[in-house]
């Protein structure tokens, strides 16, 4: 089964796609989208591979 789920990490002063998927890689991702960044957070949408 394949759910979606929203994450909030914690915003580093510089991050890029490579940081982000560091941040995810204990998770069985699938795809993720950035969908807002604050001043302090990057939410990210996730869809993850349950078995």
């Amino acid at each position: 089964m394949i759910t979606t789920q929203t994450i909030k990490l914690k915003k580093p002063d510089t991050y890029d796609n490579q940081w982000i998927e560091e941040q995810l890689a204990d998770f069985n991702i699938i795809r993720w989208a950035i969908i807002d960044v604050t001043e302090r957070e990057i939410t990210l949408s996730v869809s993850i591979a349950n078995a």
